[in-house]
């Protein structure tokens, strides 16, 4: 039987590296991604959002269309899919030579 445990908005998340994740690091979910709600120290458990609109760092020599769908690399948004996470879609064009993107996260 399931049992309700939270809206899924955001999510609770388990620090297991040695270092701090800082408020607003992106963090990689397997294919997912989530943008940490504060600090998180190691060995914490903290929170990650997964839903919303966010502005991110992004490849600045890629362009990108509203809609287009965008991946994590481990430090950027990119249009290649790769090995690299799904982050979610694209809802602002962003031109080449732009240093972030704004992204609506797939959840």
């Amino acid at each position: 039987m399931a049992q309700y445990v939270q809206i899924g908005e955001s999510i609770d998340y388990l620090n297991t590296t040695a270092a701090v994740i800082k408020y607003g690091d992106v963090v990689a979910l397997g294919k997912r991604i989530g943008v940490a709600s504060a600090d998180i120290a190691p060995t914490a458990i903290g929170t990650l959002t997964v839903q919303g609109v966010f502005e991110a760092p992004a490849n600045a020599s890629e362009t990108f269309a509203v809609g287009a769908d965008l991946y994590w690399d481990g430090t950027k948004l990119t249009a290649t899919e790769g090995t690299n996470a799904p982050a979610g879609w694209c809802v602002l064009p962003k031109a080449a030579g732009v240093a972030n993107a704004r992204i609506k996260l797939v959840g």
